[in-house]
C-alpha cells in the first residue's frame, strides 16, 4: 500500500478525528484496500494487455480441441470441478500479497499508525482478501459453461444432466468458499511472520497444514462422500470443522496483529 494523504486524512480530518463506528472504520478500510488493487490492476494495463494476448491462443485452442472431441468426449465433466480446489489457495495467495505490498512500499509503519484499532486493520485485509478471492473465481462459471458445451456436442444434455452438473459444482464451490476464510487468515498469518524474529516458523507451519490436509484422507467418508459419479455430499462432522477452522482464523488473525505490533515497535 502506497502512502495516500488523502486516504489518511478521511480518518484524521482537520480539528481532529471524529470518532465513528467500527463497521464505518472496517467498510472504509476494506474499501481502500479494493481501490489499492483495482489501481495497481490500473497502472498495469500494459501487462494485463499482455497477458490476455497470450492467454487468448490458449482460449482458442482448448474451445477447438472441445469442438473437435466433443462428440467422442467419454469421461466424466464433473471432474472438470476439481478446478475449485485452488479458490482457498488464491485466498491464501491473495492475503499473503498485502502483507508483502505494505513491506515492499515501506508503509508498515504508517499504516498501523492509523488511528483505529490494530485489530480492524488486520480485518480490514482478511475481508478485503475473502472479497477479492471471490472476484478471481469467475473462472468457475467458464468450467460450467465449456461442460454444457462439451455435453451439447456429445448429444447427452438434457435440463436433468445440465442441473445435475451445474448443483455438482455449485456443492463444490460453497464447500471451497467454507475454506477460504481460514486460508485467508493463515495467508496473513505467514504474511507477518515472514518479516519477523520468528520466521523459522514457518516451515513447522506448512508442516501443519499439510498434515491439516490429511485428515480427509485418514478419515475418509467422515467429512464428506464423493461417489463415482463424484457427487459430493456433506456430512454433518464438515460443519462442525469448518466451524474450528472459522474458531481458529481468529486465532491466526490475532497472532497476526500481536506480530506486526511486535515487529514494529508501534
Amino acid at each position: 500500500m502506497r502512502v495516500n494523504e488523502g486516504y489518511h486524512a478521511k480518518f484524521v480530518p482537520r480539528g481532529g478525528y471524529k470518532p465513528v463506528t467500527g463497521y464505518q472504520e472496517l467498510g472504509a478500510l476494506v474499501h481502500h484496500e479494493l481501490s489499492y488493487y483495482r489501481r495497481e490492476r490500473d497502472s498495469e494495463q500494459h501487462l494485463g494487455r499482455r497477458r490476455w494476448s497470450l492467454s487468448v491462443p490458449g482460449l482458442i485452442i482448448w474451445f477447438a480441441v472441445i469442438t473437435w472431441q466433443g462428440p467422442n468426449i467419454r469421461f466424466n465433466l464433473n471432474y472438470s470441478w476439481y478446478a475449485t480446489l485452488a479458490l482457498p489457495l488464491i485466498a491464501m495467495g491473495v492475503a499473503t500479497g498485502h502483507i508483502v505490498n505494505e513491506r515492499k512500499n515501506g508503509t508498515v509503519g504508517w499504516w498501523l499508525s492509523l488511528p483505529m484499532p490494530r485489530y480492524l486493520l488486520v480485518l480490514s485485509k482478511w475481508v478485503a482478501s475473502i472479497l477479492l478471492t471471490a472476484q478471481r473465481s469467475f473462472y468457475v462459471a467458464g468450467i460450467a459453461l465449456l461442460g454444457i458445451y462439451a455435453m451439447m456436442l456429445n448429444g447427452t444434455v438434457s435440463p436433468t444432466i445440465v442441473c445435475h452438473f451445474l448443483l455438482n459444482g455449485l456443492t463444490w464451490t460453497l464447500i471451497m468458499y467454507c475454506l477460504v476464510p481460514p486460508l485467508a487468515a493463515l495467508g496473513l498469518f505467514m504474511g507477518t511472520l515472514t518479516y519477523s524474529r520468528w520466521k523459522d516458523l514457518i516451515p513447522g507451519v506448512w508442516l501443519m497444514l499439510v498434515a491439516t490436509g490429511w485428515l480427509p484422507v485418514a478419515h475418509p467418508g467422515l467429512y464428506l462422500t464423493v461417489n463415482q459419479a463424484l457427487t459430493v455430499t456433506i456430512k454433518p462432522a464438515f460443519a462442525l470443522a469448518v466451524f474450528a477452522t472459522w474458531l481458529l482464523s481468529g486465532f491466526l488473525l490475532w497472532l497476526a496483529t500481536r506480530i506486526l505490533t511486535r515487529v514494529t515497535g508501534l
